[in-house]
């Protein structure tokens, strides 16, 4: 049950996969959270099966994994959380290049990907004065493949 106006508010703790942006404004946001009940039992799902989560909270990544700390309160599809922190889970394995996504523009993407290709290119024309050029031709070329 939520609490009643009268009780003092309760932090809880967990954390969940976000998997719907259900509102989105400048200060406000609201998300849908797929939250473990075997390891969060105390933790409420709203009508729709999932966990509401909202706050003036930063823009959070569909399939992504973050840790709440928030306040339960009444909503009118169930119980939700106001969001008082929201902190990343450090990013592994196959999520690694999901966030490199975020966080990257596509130009270095496509240098991370054809790394290899650039160095050995790179370390051949090194000796000539037309490095530049040719390793824009090979950005170039590598961009095809992206």
């Amino acid at each position: 049950m939520a609490r009643k106006s009268d009780e003092p508010e309760t932090r809880v703790s967990f954390s969940g996969e976000v998997i719907k942006e259900i509102w989105k404004s400048d200060a406000f946001k609201v998300y849908g959270v797929l939250v473990n009940t075997v390891k969060f039992p105390d933790i409420k799902q709203n009508n729709f099966g999932n966990v509401s989560i909202s706050g003036d909270i930063q823009d959070l990544v569909i399939g992504a994994t973050y840790d709440f700390v928030g306040v339960e309160q009444t909503t009118k599809n169930g119980i939700g959380y106001k969001l008082e922190n929201v902190k990343r889970e450090t990013p592994k394995g196959d999520s690694i290049l999901i966030f490199l996504k975020e966080i990257l523009t596509d130009m270095i993407l496509l240098i991370i990907k054809n790394y290899m290709v650039l160095v050995k290119h790179i370390s051949k024309e090194s000796k000539t004065k037309s490095l530049k050029t040719s390793a824009f031709q090979i950005l170039s070329q590598c961009s095809m493949v992206v």
